[in-house]
């Protein structure tokens, strides 16, 4: 693990990081309590990186250095050392020219808990992804620091539903409409990621994992229960769900 902390910060477009602290075993931490940050990183000779943080309250994941796409995101099945396996799906972000290729997960949660598996993680694009790749990271065997980012950013440690097989991650757009003078043009409001178990062709148990402003994720939450799928499919039963809602504010001029 040898690149510098100011090379990882430029790439991401996270701003200046704090130093981070140095394990042999475990993944590097840093944090900077004015910024209400705290970062996990395991960092590899070539560029490449696994990324976790907590801002402000808000979890993301990142990897750094995956073969860059045009495709709008990867979908991954991810096999750790110890033979569990999960479906993921990774959204590319724009990076500055020269830099190597940087994947968001909308799933942080989930996906950070499967980091602590430790050891050697494959990724292999899964069937249907026309740019196909495989890319490997060795993990750090112990992850009390990525407990550290979890717990920051108030994420559980262990999750049953992480046991679960999970269908691919949706997105929704919710509109809220409102008049104003002053622009002409609709603006985010807020975010919920909300995950529900599929039974009998329904969203049951929805719950919300992360949301900004939280009164809305309940009430996204409440919603959502009972709704039958857009599409039936019996494979979905007893699997969950993680759907990422957008509230937006529908601009309409007067």
């Amino acid at each position: 693990m040898h690149r510098t902390v100011t090379a990882l910060a430029a790439t991401l477009c996270l701003g200046p990081l704090p130093a981070f602290a140095q394990d042999a075993d475990d993944w590097e931490f840093a944090e900077d309590a004015g910024r209400k940050l705290s970062v996990a990183a395991a960092r590899y000779e070539g560029g490449q990186a696994v990324l976790v943080q907590c801002r402000d309250g808000e979890l993301s994941a990142m990897i750094v250095g995956l073969p860059a796409t045009d495709y709008p995101l990867r979908r991954v099945e991810a096999v750790r050392a110890d033979g569990r396996r999960d479906q993921q799906s990774w959204f590319p972000e724009a990076a500055a020219p020269g830099s190597p290729a940087v994947f968001r997960t909308l799933t942080p949660g989930r996906d950070v808990r499967f980091f602590k598996g430790g050891g050697l993680m494959t990724m292999r694009s899964t069937d249907g992804d026309p740019a196909t790749m495989e890319a490997t990271f060795d993990l750090p065997v112990q992850s009390a620091n990525l407990d550290r980012v979890l717990t920051a950013c108030g994420r559980p440690l262990e999750d049953e539903r992480d046991q679960l097989t999970r269908k691919p991650v949706t997105i929704q757009w919710e509109p809220v409409v409102s008049g104003r003078r002053d622009s002409g043009r609709g603006r985010t409001t807020g975010a919920a990621d909300i995950s529900c178990v599929i039974r009998n062709q329904r969203y049951t148990d929805c719950r919300v994992e992360y949301a900004r402003p939280a009164r809305d994720g309940a009430r996204l939450a409440r919603e959502m229960e009972g709704d039958r799928l857009r599409d039936p499919d019996p494979a979905a039963e007893g699997t969950v769900t993680y759907v990422g809602v957008v509230t937006s504010e529908e601009v309409i001029p007067f």
